[in-house]
């Protein structure tokens, strides 16, 4: 008599394991950042002051500040790049009690300093800036509003707005579902 063995479920972690192994092949990026804030040249509303630029000039660079991302997820971003690929990028904000995202196609990641050729697609608030960014990001598009309920931490499967109201990580990488 043979014996047959039937699989069992997979375990819930398993599952969240193999989605997050999975959606770095396609990711997005979320930044937390601060929406406005005081510079010497006045008030400044990053979100507006990204969208003039695009309207003006069909990109615009918009500044990494604070600590590096890692290689790790600098390789995933870019890798999809490469590919043809179009990954996103959305903006983290509390507004009261409500976290809101705004979010762009990325057309080009640069670390470090911006090439000659891209300076002119730099918001003019940046230069009141002190600190040199990490990296940059040139948007292909708008910062328009987005829905969080859509978006999956790629390291665990957790939905980006329950993982936003526990914690104040500043970047993730997610996937959409």
């Amino acid at each position: 008599m043979s014996s047959t063995r039937i699989a069992s479920p997979a375990k819930k972690s398993d599952q969240r394991q193999n989605l997050a192994k999975e959606s770095h092949l396609s990711c997005d990026l979320v930044l937390r950042v601060v929406p406005q804030f005081q510079t010497s040249g006045g008030m400044v509303d990053i979100v507006r002051a990204h969208n003039e630029v695009f309207a003006a000039k069909g990109r615009v660079a918009l500044a990494k500040f604070g600590s590096a991302l890692s290689s790790k997820v600098l390789k995933a971003l870019q890798c999809q790049i490469e590919r043809g690929q179009v990954p996103h990028l959305y903006l983290a904000y509390k507004e009261e009690t409500i976290f809101r995202l705004v979010g762009s196609r990325i057309g080009q990641l640069v670390i470090g300093a911006l090439t000659a050729d891209l300076r002119d697609i730099v918001p003019a608030f940046y230069a009141d800036l002190e600190k040199p960014p990490a990296s940059w990001f040139i948007l292909s598009g708008g910062l328009v509003p987005v829905q969080a309920s859509n978006l999956y931490l790629a390291s665990s499967g957790r939905n980006l707005s329950s993982v936003m109201a526990e914690c104040r990580t500043p970047a993730m990488l997610v996937h959409r579902r």
